[in-house]
């Protein structure tokens, strides 16, 4: 997958992590609206956020892949 080597390319992910990178890569191409995860350390982070989107804007993706936690799309009220 072209993404994923471009994340391990620009140092957002290692190849050690490229199972987070493929979650990020496929949220990008197929421009969905948010990934959510619990996984802080390797995903959720607002350094993360900055690497992924920058480097999706320096490959002509436009939307901003927003990197959220479950707790911010739960619609439970109670």
């Amino acid at each position: 997958m072209r993404r994923l080597r471009l994340y391990v390319e620009t140092s957002v992910w290692s190849y050690v992590y490229a199972e987070d990178a493929i979650h990020a890569a496929a949220a990008t191409v197929y421009e969905l609206d948010a990934l959510v995860s619990w996984n802080y350390r390797h995903i959720v982070n607002l350094r993360r956020k900055e690497l992924i989107h920058a480097t999706n804007l320096r490959q002509g993706y436009m939307k901003p892949l927003e990197i959220i936690t479950p707790m911010e799309v739960s619609t439970h009220e109670g």
